[in-house]
Formats: C-alpha cells, sequence, structure tokens
C-alpha cells in the first residue's frame, strides 16, 4: 500500500535520497570496522583497484537499506571503484593505464554463459588497439560458466559419492521436479517413476529431501563463497507450503561451524573449486532423517543480505563479505 502510494506521487527520488543519507552513519561505521578486521593500508589500497563488470553493469547501492546485489554494497563501504565495460572506449583507461589493479567481474544471470568472457575481451582488444597485458587481468567467475541444477548435481555426487539427481524413469519415490534454469523457483513434487515419453529434457528430477522441522517449517542453509568459505552463513525458514517459493518467513545468522561439521565444510570447498566459483552463494539443505547435506543451487549474481535480518545482522555480514572480497581479490 505504501509502496504504491509513494509511486503515485512520484516519491521515488526522495525516498531513495533519504535512504542514502539515513545510510552514511552505517556505512561509516561499517568502515571503521572494515579497518579493524584488514588495516588501515590495506583498506586505503582499495582506492588503486578498478572493477569492471562485464556484461552488465553494476553501480554502488544507494542505501544499504535496500535489497540489491551484495557486490553494489561492497562497492559503498569501500574505496573499490567500478565501471561498466560498455564504457570503455579508445579514449578510455585501456588505452594508456596498465592492467595492474583492474579487476573483471564476470556478471551474466543467465544459467549458460553464451559468451566467453576472455574471448570477448581479446577481440576488443585486438579491434580497439588495447594494450593485450590486459589479459592477464583477474577475473572473477571466468570458469563458471554452467549453474544450471543438473550441472550442480553433477557436481555434487562427485564429491559427496551420493546421488541428488534422479533417473525418473528408474527412481521409485517422491522427487522434486524443476526447472534446469536458474532463479526459477517452480519446484513441485511428484511420484516416480514414469514413462520415458514423459521425461521432460528441459526439467531436473532430483530426491525429495525432508529439511521440515518440528515447526512444519522448510529449513535452508545459504552459504557465502567470496574466494572462501564465509564464516557465516543465513538459516532460512519458511512455512511447508511455500518451500519452493523466495519467500523467507524468517532469517537468522549463524557460524558456519555450528550448522557444518569440517568434513562437510572440507566437501563444500572442494565443490566450489571443481564448480569453479570465485564469488557466489551456494543453497544447502540437511536431510532430518538422514542427516546427509545436499547441495541444491548455486548463484553467481547474488542479492544480499536477505531484508529478514536484523539491521545490526546486515551490518555484520556486508562488514564480513566486504572484507573477505578485498582479502581475496584485492592484491
Amino acid at each position: 500500500m505504501l509502496k504504491k502510494l509513494i509511486l503515485k506521487l512520484g516519491l521515488q527520488n526522495f525516498i531513495f535520497f533519504f535512504l542514502y543519507i539515513a545510510s552514511y552513519p552505517f556505512v561509516l561505521l561499517i568502515k571503521i570496522r572494515l579497518i579493524k578486521i584488514i588495516g588501515f593500508k590495506k583498506f586505503f589500497d582499495t582506492r588503486k583497484f578498478q572493477i569492471i563488470t562485464w556484461p552488465n553493469i553494476l553501480h554502488k547501492s544507494d542505501s544499504l537499506f535496500v535489497r540489491s546485489y551484495s557486490i553494489e554494497k561492497i562497492f559503498s563501504v569501500t574505496y573499490l571503484k567500478n565501471s561498466g565495460y560498455s564504457k570503455i572506449s579508445k579514449n578510455s583507461l585501456f588505452a594508456s593505464e596498465s592492467p595492474k589493479n583492474k579487476i573483471f567481474l564476470n556478471w551474466q544471470d543467465l544459467t549458460y554463459n553464451k559468451a566467453n568472457i576472455r574471448d570477448y575481451l581479446a577481440e576488443s582488444y585486438s579491434s580497439l588497439g588495447f594494450k593485450k597485458d590486459f589479459l592477464n587481468s583477474k577475473i572473477i567467475n571466468e570458469n563458471c560458466k554452467d549453474i544450471s541444477k543438473n550441472k550442480v548435481g553433477k557436481v555434487f555426487e562427485e564429491v559427496f559419492k551420493y546421488n541428488l539427481n534422479v533417473d525418473p524413469t528408474k527412481y521409485h519415490g517422491n522427487c522434486v521436479l524443476k526447472s534446469n534454469e536458474n532463479g526459477t523457483h517452480d519446484g513441485t513434487v511428484i511420484s516416480l517413476p514414469i514413462s520415458k515419453d514423459k521425461v521432460k529434457s528441459d526439467k531436473n528430477y532430483s530426491i525429495l529431501i525432508d529439511n521440515i522441522n518440528m515447526n512444519d517449517e522448510a529449513v535452508d542453509y545459504r552459504i557465502i563463497y567470496c574466494g572462501q568459505i564465509a564464516n557465516f552463513c543465513y538459516i532460512k525458514r519458511t512455512n511447508k507450503k511455500d518451500r519452493f517459493s523466495l519467500k523467507n518467513d524468517f532469517v537468522t545468522l549463524s557460524n558456519v561451524n555450528e550448522i557444518f561439521s569440517k568434513d562437510e565444510l572440507s566437501k563444500i570447498n572442494l565443490f566450489c573449486k571443481l564448480f569453479e566459483i570465485d564469488f557466489a552463494d551456494i543453497d544447502v539443505l540437511r536431510d532430518k532423517n538422514s542427516k546427509k547435506i545436499y547441495i541444491i543451487d548455486v548463484n553467481k549474481t547474488p542479492i544480499g543480505p536477505p531484508p529478514e535480518l536484523s539491521f545490526f545482522e546486515k551490518i555484520k555480514v556486508i562488514t564480513l563479505l566486504s572484507s573477505l572480497f578485498v582479502k581475496n581479490f584485492c592484491n
């Protein structure tokens, strides 16, 4: 209701400006905390680095209070410069400057990356006369080109040695039928087996994981990978009937070591290495009967922190995530 009123009165710019001003003291607070974690020199050295997003353009977040990509909040609380690749021309930084301290971010939110970022950059350098030395620049998520559910299941099974995906013509029992594409949230429970002619090639078939707690809530864990597994994760709870939707009734913050064993974290880390992730969110479920964990999704264009977190939990997340980004990519 309030959102509709703001749009009707044309107050969007005023609200964004107000939120920007209101965020400033907390941006300053995060910067102070960052200096304590990574040190004064490392923090101010972020002035040297430029993040170049390709093919989509990202910006600093207008406010820490609004829903936006987590990387945009990192831009807001550090001195990292950022620009989109589309702004590069013959007169841009590539014509004269060194590739040192230039970091590319492969920011494609499609399930399959049809365009290869390194090939595209090489063609651009050749046609515009840029220095080929820029091909030595760091590219975040360069090799993470397929985040389909089928790929997630394949790599998961390689690491954990038990199945997530199933053959719908042979498996007996309930399974989750969902799109193989990223971000659809269209899961439904069906009974297997089915005949070969009823198998949908664009769908993923995976085992039904019983992650329902005693309060009839589905419990999901979201792990953050930013050059390494972050030491915190989100615990997301929602009503069982909404288990496959984007809706979260409650989200809390927890230490990953309190949720996962050392062996599980070691395997999750190996999964990330084999999946060739540099920067992403990973969704994990734990089956309450077998106690086994299952990695069910990878998102390499993460949005966060979740709006359901408390304000000071959001401050903590942005601080820790920013420190990991600087530590692992700005060197």
